[in-house]
């Protein structure tokens, strides 16, 4: 359950790919029909649409190809000179990958941190083993508030609090939790 939790609320809860729709799966990054381990660090949130669409492709590839696919605007190509269009419809999928890579990383580098990971498992062992992926949503309903408020506060060790981050954040000042501390380092 806790991976669930761990990919599916990264990236605020949003497809890493498409980065609007909200996160209804786990995608391998680098494929695990080509060898990509079965990792957290090769898990990132998608959602269903641009999962399917996906499938085994990497994710330059998958860019790459979705943005090359859509017919560009022909004003300035000439019969002797088609390279204006074809130069910025590369260029505008080349800036859509680096867009998606950045995000992929960011992504990454969020589910492996190892203070949220040690926070996710401790507050996930109340939700059990999941039955079903509509359980999976509710749990994560459950959880998506109260994971914002941990990591306003530095992911807190649940076992040693016995509070939970909602009752740790209201502890603390208006000063300390707007952000105004210089050594807040969040």
């Amino acid at each position: 359950m806790w991976v669930h939790l761990a990919v599916l609320c990264a990236n605020e809860g949003r497809c890493v790919y498409c980065n609007e729709a909200r996160s209804e799966v786990m995608d391998h990054v680098v494929p695990f029909a080509h060898g990509g381990p079965d990792s957290l660090e090769n898990l990132v949130p998608a959602c269903d649409s641009c999962n399917e669409s996906k499938g085994d492709k990497t994710p330059p590839e998958w860019v790459m190809t979705t943005h090359l696919r859509h017919p560009w605007n022909s004003t300035d190509a000439t019969p002797s000179d088609p390279l204006p269009d074809l130069r910025r419809l590369y260029e505008h999928a080349h800036r859509a990958c680096e867009e998606t890579l950045g995000r992929i990383e960011a992504t990454i580098e969020e589910t492996s941190d190892k203070k949220r990971r040690k926070w996710i498992l401790v507050r996930s062992l109340q939700f059990g083993i999941p039955r079903s992926r509509s359980h999976i949503a509710f749990c994560r309903a459950t959880f998506e508030e109260e994971l914002k408020f941990a990591k306003a506060v530095g992911f807190p060790d649940p076992r040693s609090t016995g509070t939970s981050a909602l009752e740790l954040l209201s502890r603390q000042s208006p000063d300390e939790t707007s952000g105004t501390d210089s050594t807040d380092g969040l």
